[in-house]
C-alpha cells in the first residue's frame, strides 16, 4: 500500500471523465480487446471503468485516443487495484516500462486536460453574468 501511496504524489493526477480509449488485456498468452473510460490519468498511471471482467494478474495495453494534445498513445500497464463498481470493473493502473519521452507525452496530455477543464470553466464563469443582465 505503500508504493500505492507514493505513486498516488508522485505525478500530477487529471480527472477524464470523457475521454474514451480501449485496452487489451494480455492474460495467459491471449490478447483481448475493449473500451474503456478513463476516469484519472497521471505521467505514472491512469484508473480506468471497464464492463470486462478484468483479472489483477493481467497486463494491460492501456490505447488513448489521438487529439486533444497527443497523438495516438500506448503504455503498458500492470493493475495495482481492482474492484467491481456495480457491475463495471474500476482498475487503477501502473504505466511499466514507459521511457522518459512517453511519460513527457502523457503528462503533456494530462497538462493540456487540465487546461481544456479550466477554459471550460471560465467561459461558463463569463456567460453566467451575461445571462443575468439579460
Amino acid at each position: 500500500m505503500a508504493s500505492d501511496e507514493a505513486n498516488r504524489r508522485e505525478h500530477y493526477r487529471i480527472w477524464t471523465p470523457r475521454l474514451d480509449a480501449e485496452a487489451t488485456s494480455l492474460l495467459g498468452g491471449r490478447a483481448r480487446r475493449f473500451r474503456v473510460r478513463v476516469v484519472d490519468l497521471s505521467g505514472g498511471g491512469a484508473l480506468i471503468v471497464a464492463e470486462q471482467v478484468l483479472a489483477t494478474e493481467a497486463l494491460l495495453r492501456l490505447h488513448l485516443p489521438p487529439g486533444r494534445g497527443l497523438d495516438r498513445f500506448d503504455a503498458t500497464a500492470r493493475i495495482v487495484r481492482l474492484r467491481d463498481a456495480a457491475g463495471a470493473w474500476q482498475a487503477a493502473l501502473s504505466f511499466t516500462n514507459l521511457t522518459e519521452a512517453q511519460r513527457d507525452l502523457v503528462v503533456r496530455r494530462v497538462f493540456y486536460e487540465e487546461l481544456r477543464r479550466a477554459w471550460r470553466e471560465q467561459r461558463q464563469q463569463d456567460a453566467a453574468p451575461r445571462a443575468a443582465v439579460l
